[in-house]
């Protein structure tokens, strides 16, 4: 055991470089919870630590709070074990004390530290009943005469590794300009690495660069956006995606120049299923087969992952889908025989899966997480699958053994990580720092047409989103996971006073709507993995599901009279548009394809948008769908509401550099009545009319920065 050393005082100030580190920076909830627990042991008497005093002083549960229920403090407390154990497995491998919290303690013990070992990529830690701990050095074989295969193994493992002293991991920058640089990918002679960059303006490129340094080479010009290059197997060609809309082209070119070669068209839309969307994350492909004679990508109109020939463009099936569910990241192991590759049931709701590349085999789930992936990579042999998720809180690395399902920390210091590539030989992996900022915003509602002044609410480090006023004005409801997940909160119409309303388990909240008498809310979550309707009282605190199941129901909203909640549901297969009375629960169907609805007040029109954000309307009172004209089209799903009699539809202006606000009548006479500027006003995400009909509630997406960091060994 590590030699004991005892606690002294200012222990915030002395363990500083921890709460700094990349896994407690960004979380307030656990770098709280460490600095209460190091400020418990430092002075035992004034603060009594379990579990429910916890949760009660720091978490701010109720004094009726039952942890049976609520389990928020265990949670909080293995999460805040893990990100000890990553952080002194990376970059605080070389401190001279570290933290521990031993399960089924609350009092955090200082010990004196040893630096922990690195593996490559790909290569099984040593397993022995009789052996609990290896050690660096000489002493280290002491243990292992227990077993004499197990000393072999060993010594074969240290001779491999070329040193006795185990040495640690470094983080050192790959792409250093400006703007957003993602989806690295590494030529087989490990000698340079092709991405994706927007070139600080917005449109994204395909560029090429050496690792050892020099200029980047722009590959791709056109004026659609470039994703997701690829390597072909003998480094001379690069495929890739462009993107435009909801079509998407796979592309292959020369890396050294040369014409373009379009090998199919699909139909994508990057993303969308992940935590944050958007094309940035989701990668749908391609990626070449092993012998370099097919591409494989996602594509969403034929509900699947295809392996399309670069020859006769002839595909063959490796994956199904449905209307709800997608497959991202596509990736043959290295010998060609299986596809590994993330399956999503819902809003950031997915998990690893491996198939065998030949006709009718079984997909086999690897992880069972019910998490966000972002990105997968195969070890070099074979045997197990490098993954960026937030199945513990911040997205890390991780390595799951595709046999046993056993899953392990990468520690790379990184509490964003996304995107991660395993470099041929497995010593050393590329990946993605990626971070996303959203906020609301609150906006007068122009007379005439102007630019709309907008001022931020509830401000926080966290994502904030989907704010929904009271029918009262008094109260606001906001999703955001500056808690560690996301949650719903409450505060004042100005964003003053946050109070977290909700601590639901799952990996999203969202469409948070009041009823019209101010005592509900409906929203949809996934705590069991399917998102599902649930229905809140605001006073209380108390939810109960309104359906759960299989299904995927999300969406939901208020009828104008309190006595109806709409939804969309994929119950009966494709997602279509319900009805369900509040009282009786009884449902039925309004319209086939609808997603997202809201009424007028005048219960004459009920306004819904496809998941492909095609706006439509049906009357209350019964009667055919319309389709609104082009000049109501919205930009995205949620770019749209309604504001009494009136609908609101945000759209991009013709130059892409700005966002036009229309309003139209139950006559659809459409008239443009404010402006959103890009910049510095962000990008809108959605938009909700209060109320009152005066103001308009803004989510936007503040920045996106992401680039490319290389993890290696510190002695190679």
């Amino acid at each position: 055991m590590p030699e004991h050393v005892e606690v002294t005082s200012s222990l915030r100030r002395r363990f500083e470089r921890v709460f700094q580190s990349a896994a407690f920076a960004r979380s307030e909830r656990l770098s709280a919870l460490l600095e209460y627990l190091l400020q418990a042991a430092e002075s035992p008497e004034s603060l009594t630590v379990d579990e429910r005093n916890i949760g009660i002083q720091l978490f701010q549960r109720p004094l009726d709070w039952d942890p049976g229920i609520d389990p928020c403090v265990r949670v909080a407390m293995s999460r805040l074990r893990n990100k000890l154990e990553v952080y002194y497995q990376g970059a605080g491998g070389k401190d001279h004390e570290k933290i521990i919290v031993a399960k089924g303690s609350y009092l955090p013990r200082i010990v004196s530290n040893s630096a922990a070992s690195f593996l490559p990529i790909g290569t099984e830690p040593l397993k022995s009943s009789s052996m609990t701990e290896i050690r660096s050095g000489p002493g280290w074989l002491g243990p292992l005469l227990l077993s004499g295969s197990i000393v072999f193994a060993a010594v074969i493992v240290w001779l491999w590794l070329g040193r006795s002293n185990p040495a640690t991991f470094v983080i050192t920058p790959f792409s250093t300009e400006l703007g957003v640089q993602f989806s690295p990918a590494i030529a087989p002679d490990r000698g340079s690495i092709a991405y994706a960059w927007d070139g600080n303006r917005g449109d994204f490129h395909i560029y090429w660069r050496a690792i050892d340094g020099g200029a980047a080479t722009q590959l791709t010009h056109d004026q659609a956006n470039d994703f997701y290059p690829a390597f072909s197997p003998d480094g001379t060609r690069l495929a890739f995606l462009r993107n435009d809309g909801w079509v998407g082209k796979l592309i292959v070119i020369p890396v050294h120049g040369g014409p373009e070669h379009v090998v199919a068209t699909i139909t994508t839309a990057p993303g969308q299923w992940t935590e944050d969307c958007g094309p940035l994350l989701g990668n749908v492909g391609p990626v070449w087969s092993r012998d370099g004679q097919e591409l494989i990508a996602f594509d969403q109109g034929r509900f699947g992952i295809y392996a399309i020939s670069l020859t006769s463009g002839n595909r063959r099936q490796l994956t199904s889908d449905t209307d709800t569910t997608r497959d991202f990241y596509p990736m043959p192991s290295p010998d060609g025989q299986s596809l590994a590759y993330v399956h999503y049931v819902s809003h950031g709701v997915g998990d690893l899966f491996v198939v065998r590349m030949t006709p009718g085999a079984e997909p086999r789930q690897i992880t069972r997480d019910r998490a966000t992936i972002r990105g997968v990579s195969w070890a070099p042999d074979g045997k197990s699958v490098v993954f960026a998720s937030n199945r513990t809180g911040p997205y890390e690395l991780w390595r799951v053994n595709v046999r046993s399902a056993r899953i392990q920390p990468v520690p790379a210091d990184s509490s964003e990580a996304a995107n991660p590539v395993v470099a041929p030989g497995g010593t050393w992996i590329a990946f993605n720092n990626f971070h996303v900022s959203n906020s609301v915003k609150i906006a007068d509602l122009p007379d005439q047409d102007r630019l709309l002044q907008m001022q931020t609410v509830a401000p926080s480090l966290g994502r904030n989103q989907e704010a929904a006023l009271s029918f009262d004005g008094k109260t606001l409801l906001f999703i955001s996971d500056r808690s560690g997940s996301w949650q719903i909160w409450r505060s004042g119409p100005d964003g003053s006073e946050p109070i977290q309303l909700t601590h639901l388990r799952g990996s999203y909240v969202g469409s948070v709507h009041w009823s019209p008498d101010n005592r509900h809310i409906v929203f949809d979550a996934r705590p069991q993995g399917h998102s599902a309707i649930y229905l809140l009282d605001v006073e209380t605190g108390e939810s109960k599901a309104l359906s759960i199941g299989d299904m995927e129901e999300r969406a939901p909203s208020w009828s104008p009279d309190g006595k109806q909640i709409y939804f969309s549901s994929d119950r009966e297969g494709d997602t279509s548009l319900y009805g369900m009375e509040v009282a009786s629960g009884n449902v039925t169907l309004i319209a086939r394809g609808g997603f997202r609805a809201e009424a007028t007040e005048d219960k004459r029109w009920l306004y819904f948008s496809t998941l492909y954000a095609v706006l439509w309307r049906v009357p209350l009172d019964g009667g055919e769908p319309e389709l609104l004209p082009q000049t109501l089209q919205p930009y995205s799903s949620r770019n749209w509401t309604v504001s009494g009699d009136n609908l609101l539809v945000l759209r991009k202006r013709a130059d892409n550099r700005a966002f036009e606000l229309w309003q139209a009548d139950e006559h659809l006479y459409g008239r443009r009545i404010g402006q959103i500027d890009d910049d510095p006003g962000g990008e809108v995400i959605g938009i909700n009319a209060t109320p009152n009909g005066r103001s308009l509630l803004i989510d936007t997406r503040d920045g996106v920065s992401s680039d490319i960091v290389l993890r290696k060994a510190d002695r190679e």
